[in-house]
């Protein structure tokens, strides 16, 4: 049956992580091929859209983040389609125990069911070849295509930012980044104890001294805006360490409002407990210092190694004054070498052209004829129709409007269009597409 698309991307949202994954190497793909991709939201109806669609290639940003990632793939696989994976968590924790978590997710079998697995650096390959779901022909480096858009595009500038919550007045700005502590305090959530052990109590005990620490921060810096950006996955407040200074007139609570490289993008300097948006703000030029008042050696990223970690309240203060004084911090300037051989064990390439490699990859295997091995399952394939068809009733009422006076029903008619419209996502395409014209130009 002859394909309605050539390819077709699932991303879990409009914006933000997933589309600067795919979306650079999307636009290269119809440069180069002058072909048809589709893009679509996982979470609406990907059963339906691969059945409907038909297409030769299926691309995911990430194949292990939740259930319907790892079955778009399987499924993709199952109905024919050659099928492509990305990394969207590519900062791999090396201890052990983690590499089915790290690596497979929600996928027990440790198995791949795509064609190409394009990985952010050979560090990571070098982990992965310690797994029984190890394939050579089919794990690739790429290099992280998420990061390319430091080089790609342009970000909000501090006056638009500031203006648009009336905070221009403030000329002097620090990034407060948030960490999930409350995953730390849920029992039913296993990243704690599985990533942490016996340091766990540690990293609680820190929320309670970050929320003080920050506090007093706030109140000794009037002149000083601290935009505190919540880490998107945060829920319970009690867990929060920015709690204790929402209401003041210098801090900016943020979570998902804003695309977090716009909030780096604004900022003098990054202070966070623990935060992989450190390696971001290299990116962008910007210094950044890691706030562990209680506990300061744990299981933590590599990319902790870039950053200078103050322990108290008072050379915290010191660092930002030194560089309000003098344009930088000696600290974080003596980590320099530190920093760029993080950003290559992390992320394999800072060129911007990791989206051309990744593109490079997926071009030979749709170029490649090759007909793919179905390995068809009735009771997964059963299942996944169970829950096609079950998204599709759930879409029928959600947008219908009679419906919608129920309040459950409008909340996740709301939700969803938060999450995810069409034209959002097609703003972002010609983004993207306008900005590989301007850099393959130049580069």
């Amino acid at each position: 049956m002859k394909s309605k698309t050539d390819i077709l991307s699932f991303t879990y949202s409009s914006r933000g992580r997933d589309v600067d994954i795919v979306e650079p190497v999307l636009s290269k793909l119809e440069k180069d091929l002058d072909i048809t991709i589709t893009r679509k939201w996982l979470y609406d109806n990907f059963v339906f859209d691969i059945l409907k669609y038909r297409p030769k290639l299926v691309i995911d940003a990430n194949a292990i983040g939740c259930r319907n990632h790892l079955w778009a793939c399987r499924f993709a696989s199952m109905m024919g389609c050659k099928v492509v994976t990305f990394v969207s968590e590519g900062d791999y924790r090396y201890i052990d125990g983690s590499i089915t978590t790290m690596l497979f997710g929600w996928n027990t079998k440790e198995r791949l069911y795509e064609d190409l697995h394009l990985e952010w650096s050979q560090r990571n390959i070098e982990y992965f070849k310690t797994s029984k779901g190890y394939d050579n022909n089919k794990i690739k480096l790429s290099g992280a295509t998420g990061f390319d858009k430091y080089s790609l595009l342009s970000f909000m500038d501090r006056q638009s930012l500031l203006s648009k919550y009336k905070k221009d007045k403030f000329t002097k700005v620090v990034t407060l980044a948030g960490y999930t502590f409350d995953f730390m305090f849920n029992e039913n959530h296993s990243t704690g104890p599985i990533y942490f052990g016996k340091e766990l109590e540690g990293i609680k005990a820190s929320l309670f001294a970050l929320q003080d620490g920050y506090l007093e921060l706030v109140k000794n810096n009037p002149d000083i805006l601290f935009i505190a950006k919540k880490h998107p996955l945060t829920e319970n407040k009690n867990y929060d360490e920015f709690s204790k200074i929402e209401k003041f007139k210098n801090v900016l609570i943020l979570q998902t409002e804003e695309n977090v490289f716009d909030v780096i993008n604004v900022c003098d300097i990054l202070i966070a407990f623990e935060s992989t948006t450190a390696l971001e703000a290299w990116l962008l030029k910007k210094h950044t210092l890691l706030y562990n008042p209680i506990i300061q050696k744990f299981n933590r990223s590599s990319i902790s190694e870039g950053s200078p970690i103050i322990e108290n309240i008072e050379n915290l203060q010191k660092a930002i004054d030194e560089y309000y004084s003098t344009g930088g911090i000696k600290l974080f300037a003596d980590k320099e070498n530190d920093r760029l051989k993080i950003i290559k064990d992390v992320i394999g390439f800072a060129d911007g052209k990791n989206y051309q490699r990744a593109a490079a990859y997926i071009e030979d295997l749709y170029l490649n004829k090759q007909k793919n091995k179905i390995e068809f399952s009735f009771f997964f394939f059963i299942h996944m129709i169970i829950l096609g068809t079950r998204n599709y009733l759930r879409d029928l009422i959600v947008n219908t409007k009679i419906f919608r006076r129920f309040a459950r029903v409008n909340h996740f008619y709301l939700r969803t269009l938060n999450d995810y419209t069409d034209i959002e996502r097609i703003k972002y395409k010609g983004i993207y597409s306008k900005a590989i014209d301007k850099f393959e130009g130049i580069n």
